[in-house]
């Protein structure tokens, strides 16, 4: 199985929205018992804190999945025109227009495709998903849709957890 036949095959649920979050962010269930889900907490926390403090007028979520990350930085950052997300994977796509935020614009289109930039780009836990002879144009584009004085967000797995068989690094 390749590594984006292992992402999409996960796809047939909408996993990532089972730890549940309260207004505040704060982190009212688990949902099932996932072993990831703690974790998954943590990283969609520090996100969401990053994008509450840098007040961003745009958001791009890069390899947005379900839209559950997206959807948390959507309701962290209430100064937002325009939040996008865009991920390879219709299944995914359909599943972030489901449990979204209506307001939220996804697509299923290359980055490429984006029109604009953004005070803010997100690649939460999306990188490793790269494969190596793409990684060098995928941040080139990555890095066109940053406006002048915007961030970019990235989060990847730590060296201390062993490689998953859907990522490349």
């Amino acid at each position: 199985m390749s590594n984006q036949q292992a992402q999409e095959a996960q796809y047939s649920f909408p996993y990532h929205w089972l730890p549940s979050f309260g207004d505040d962010g704060q982190l009212l269930t688990l949902g099932q018992s996932l072993e990831w889900g703690l974790e998954y907490y943590s990283y969609v926390s520090s996100a969401a804190n990053i994008a509450r403090s840098l007040k961003p007028s745009s958001i791009l979520d890069v390899g947005c999945g379900d839209g559950r990350v997206t959807d948390t930085l959507y309701r962290a950052a209430p100064s937002l025109s325009r939040c996008v997300g865009i991920d390879y994977s219709e299944r995914a796509i359909a599943l972030a227009r489901m449990f979204g935020n209506k307001s939220i614009d996804f697509h299923c289109n290359p980055l490429s495709e984006v029109s604009g930039k953004f005070d803010l780009v997100t690649l939460i836990e999306v990188y490793e998903h790269i494969p190596p002879q793409e990684a060098q144009s995928f941040l080139r584009d990555v890095l066109s849709k940053i406006a002048p004085g915007g961030s970019l967000l990235v989060s990847v797995p730590s060296q201390n957890v062993p490689l998953n068989e859907k990522h490349y690094r």
